[in-house]
């Protein structure tokens, strides 16, 4: 009995784990951009495609007046790209694009190679 209630003690603190801190393993990806100097800048829109769909017809999401957008939401393995709008609901053309990928960084070089006798 004492052994059933410590695995159901891991499994809810494992499941506590992951909700609060993301899965392990699991990356978390930041889009990062350079701020547009005009005085009436109202914010930013990312929007996002798959294949050869025109940005015109993409998804967006407005995400305010930052310089940076954690990708939580976003859908990997698609292209991204920036629209800067004003106070007057002007909206500029598309930034250049970029291709999100699931995982777009290489694993840390292998240090530590050794020969032993045995």
């Amino acid at each position: 009995m004492k052994i059933k209630t410590f695995i159901l003690g891991i499994i809810v603190a494992l499941l506590i784990s992951t909700t609060v801190f993301g899965l392990p393993g699991v990356k978390k990806w930041k889009l990062t951009w350079t701020a547009n100097t005009e005085t009436d800048l109202a914010g930013y829109y990312l929007y996002w495609k798959s294949g050869v769909q025109a940005f015109d017809n993409a998804r967006r999401v407005d995400v305010g007046k930052v310089i940076t957008y954690n990708l939580d939401t976003i859908p990997v393995n698609n292209d991204l790209a920036l629209t800067a709008y004003d106070t007057s609901g002007n909206e500029s053309l598309f930034s250049d694009s970029i291709f999100f990928e699931k995982d777009m960084v290489a694993p840390v070089k292998v240090n530590g190679l050794a020969i032993t006798a045995q």
